[in-house]
């Protein structure tokens, strides 16, 4: 499996990154044309973890007045998080983010980033007057949104900390309540977005507020309106259904709260279950074993958090020492292993023993490994676990697939680009392990360049733009990567998605919760039953024989879209991409594919509606039904026939 990072659109072209753990170090490249003093250029050092070429870059930009606004106020800002990240240095930050904010048009840009590093710093006081002047500073909507998010994750950290140490009158419920009206309105227009949901939900388990705790929930698992999520997160999804919807303002009899805190703790969210328990047992020892299970992992996530940082920053200066920070990790969890409730005495610690049982009692994965030549923790909780039977062509094959989420650590790399770029996962055929919030904004993406009208603007203008150009490079190279039929044939099928939803009634923001939903599972059911099920067929079918790491891309790719109920949703998400033809597996795979796609166009001209045969063909790929594409695909595929 190669499953790409998910990368910001803006870095995709410079950085093509495999998360395959295996893999030694990034393959990154310049752009065509940057200058070797630009922003560009510190970025794409940046992404090959190159830190002081891109701090001397940054610092270049950041003090020539020659430089435009816009790349000064990136220099400055990267290069504060640069000291807090790796230095530590909250004082210089403050200075530069100081100076960012005074540039033209960048003033939201630099408070937004200063109250995120404030709050993290823990000097919540700083966190919430710069989210203040952001919001009143804001000239878009989106400017809103995230400064009103940021105002709500200062009040939550500053009350929760309050909390978890037993200080529940210390929190004051006004600027809670101002906090939660703020993030409230942003979940009602934006949905789904992980960072938001997670918030609101914190501030309504402390206002008791349970109908809002519901909607969060089902906000930030994506979880569509009138559905029910199944495998590891059915039950506590059911359970919140039935008691937060009388649950308001008064905390819950105890019976009730064990039942919601497990529910939370069932579906991973440890914080959030903690602070439930926290507010009902203020003084006292919570007499459920299980509750107090979840209080004292909750203290060991949050030291193995502190330690891993520790160790990644050290790491960052050429110090990072592993043998000592496993053992490090085994002291924790040598601590919390008597701790935890058992039946009789504990057992005998082992490292194994002690993964085992986190597993079994809390879902927990931890692996140390190398990624992207770094070594690191990749340590989350598993939300999916579920295995698959998968048939193509009469031929079978099982999966498991995990997906990670509330992460610890997601491994060096993640750290290193602070939340710009993510390890997305690994494979070892049969099991697949994905990173889920490192997927989980491409529904999010595509409902908002369909939604947003200066996104959609932007996206139509690109796509018209590109259109005649596509017709000259098809000239020139008739399977070549064509940007505009990219950019069309996306928006079109997520265009479709939208269609096909408000046609059964939905509107609002269950139309955008429920159009999230359904272009994950459209991704999923292409990328991981049809794509990794055809590689693990495969892998039985054929044992060693097919060596050719291109060819069974190609195969899982002719797979990916045969099967699927959105093909053309489908032939977005890698297959009409820039790495066509470009040498890689998957490049090589996508040009063989585009060949194979332009001979059967031109074998089939005469089925195809509205097809110009005085033009190139491909770039009207787009004007194929599903059927046709899908019928295209199987006949490129030796197992199909």
């Amino acid at each position: 499996m190669t499953t790409p990072l998910r990368v910001p659109a803006a870095f995709l072209a410079a950085v093509l990154i495999a998360v395959n753990p295996a893999c030694s170090r990034p393959q990154s490249h310049a752009p065509n044309g940057t200058s070797p003093g630009s922003v560009e250029a510190a970025e794409t050092a940046y992404f090959r973890f190159d830190l002081a070429q891109a701090s001397a870059i940054y610092e270049h930009v950041w003090a020539d007045r020659d430089s435009t606004d816009r790349d000064r106020a990136k220099a400055g800002s990267q290069l504060a998080r640069f000291a807090v990240l790796f230095e530590q240095d909250i004082g210089r930050a403050r200075k530069l983010l100081s100076g960012a904010e005074e540039i033209e048009g960048e003033r939201v840009s630099a408070l937004l980033t200063l109250a995120r590093i404030e709050r993290e710093h823990g000097d919540y006081a700083r966190a919430l007057a710069a989210a203040e002047r952001a919001a009143a500073s804001s000239g878009t909507p989106i400017e809103r949104v995230e400064a009103d998010t940021e105002f709500a994750w200062a009040v939550l950290e500053s009350a929760s900390a309050a909390i978890l140490r037993g200080e529940v009158d210390k929190v004051d419920h006004e600027l809670l309540s101002d906090a939660f009206g703020r993030i409230r309105s942003v979940l009602d227009v934006r949905p789904g977005v992980l960072d938001p949901s997670l918030v609101g939900l914190e501030l309504a388990l402390i206002l008791g507020k349970g109908s809002a705790v519901l909607d969060a929930w089902n906000s930030y698992f994506h979880v569509a309106p009138g559905t029910v999520p199944t495998g590891v997160l059915e039950r506590p999804g059911l359970t919140l259904a039935r008691l937060t919807p009388d649950w308001n303002g008064e905390m819950p009899a105890q019976g009730t709260r064990t039942e919601l805190v497990q529910a939370l703790a069932g579906s991973r969210m440890f914080r959030s279950a903690a602070l439930l328990a926290s507010l009902g047992h203020a003084t006292d020892t919570p007499p459920d074993p299980g509750i107090r299970d979840i209080l004292a992992y909750t203290d060991y996530l949050a030291a193995i958090d502190r330690i891993t940082s520790a160790f990644y920053r050290a790491s960052a200066a050429g110090a990072g020492d592993s043998t000592r920070y496993r053992g490090d990790l085994e002291r924790e969890a040598a601590a919390l292993w008597p701790r935890l409730h058992w039946p009789q005495e504990p057992p005998q610690f082992s490292s194994s023993a002690f993964a085992a049982e986190l597993g079994r009692r809390f879902g927990t994965q931890i692996e140390l490994k190398t990624a992207n030549g770094h070594f690191g923790l990749h340590m989350g909780h598993r939300v999916i676990d579920e295995d698959y039977q998968v048939e193509q062509y009469g031929q079978k094959a099982t999966l498991n697939f995990i997906a990670l989420d509330l992460m610890v650590s997601n491994g060096y790399s993640s750290w290193f680009w602070d939340g710009r770029a993510n390890v997305g996962g690994w494979a070892d055929n049969p099991v697949i392990t994905q990173i889920r919030p490192a997927y989980a904004g491409a529904g999010v993406e595509n409902w908002e360049r369909i939604t947003d009208p200066k996104l959609r603007t932007e996206a139509e203008e690109e796509i018209a733009r590109h259109a005649a150009m596509d017709l000259e490079l098809a000239r020139k190279d008739p399977a070549g990567y064509l940007p505009g039929l990219a950019l069309r044939v996306g928006f079109e099928a997520t265009e479709r998605v939208r269609a096909e939803l408000e046609a059964g009634g939905l509107e609002g923001a269950d139309l955008r919760l429920a159009f999230i939903a359904e272009v994950e599972r459209i991704d999923f059911e292409s990328s991981i039953i049809a794509h990794e099920g055809r590689h693990a067929i495969d892998a039985r079918q054929a044992g060693n024989s097919l060596r050719s790491s291109a060819t069974k891309e190609y195969r899982a790719k002719l797979s990916e879209i045969a099967f699927s109920s959105a093909p053309f949703l489908a032939i977005d998400n890698g297959i009409l991409s820039r790495n066509i033809g470009d040498g890689t597996a998957h490049g090589t795979a996508n040009q063989r594919i585009m060949e194979g796609l332009v001979q059967w166009m031109e074998r089939h001209r005469t089925t195809i509606d509205g097809l110009d045969s005085s033009l190139p063909l491909l770039p009207q790929l787009d004007l194929l039904s599903d059927d046709q594409l899908r019928e295209a695909f199987r006949s490129l595929d030796p197992m199909a026939s």
